[in-house]
């Protein structure tokens, strides 16, 4: 939502969708190692980290923002409506 690049646990829903989507890193839990290389990645590469924060925003524009949320809710809700009637 903010447009910066993430750094995530490796692993899991939200490190694939990071690294899936290009909008930041996944770093194995408790590789402090690891951790420090993403965040050195990052701050060396300005125009990519811009890049990943603007896939970011776009992201959450598309598939997570409240105004979106809401219109699939209102959609689920509707189709119930339609199988009750």
């Amino acid at each position: 939502m903010l447009g910066r690049p993430v750094i995530t646990k490796a692993g899991t829903l939200a490190g694939d969708l990071a690294a899936g989507e290009g909008i930041g890193l996944a770093v194995p839990y408790g590789d402090v190692e690891r951790l420090a290389e993403a965040l050195a990645y990052l701050a060396a590469r300005p125009r990519e980290r811009e890049e990943m924060g603007k896939r970011a925003r776009a992201l959450y524009e598309r598939r997570y923002s409240l105004a979106e949320q809401c219109r699939r809710l209102r959609e689920a809700y509707g189709s119930i409506g339609a199988e009750v009637r």
